[in-house]
């Protein structure tokens, strides 16, 4: 996964051009992996997952479950 804050539009606009050319993001973010993955703040903090809202909260954790999540890369 990725953290970072919720970018304005232009540093979205910045970010789509990093990604089609597969270089770094040019905002501040941390890169993780895990299956048990808690996330700790000492102000209620939104949580937002593929742009949906989930909820504001002082610790938000992922658990990430054995064939739950497929992906696809599509080849040209």
């Amino acid at each position: 996964g990725i953290v970072f804050p919720k970018p304005g539009m232009l540093d979205m606009a910045r970010s789509v051009s990093a990604v089609k050319l597969k270089a770094e993001p040019p905002m501040a973010h941390t890169y993780f992996q895990g299956t048990d993955i808690v996330f700790h703040f000492d102000r209620p903090t939104a949580l937002e997952l593929d742009g949906d809202y989930i909820g504001n909260a002082l610790s938000h954790e992922l658990k990430c479950l054995p064939k739950a999540l497929n992906s696809w890369v599509l080849k040209k």
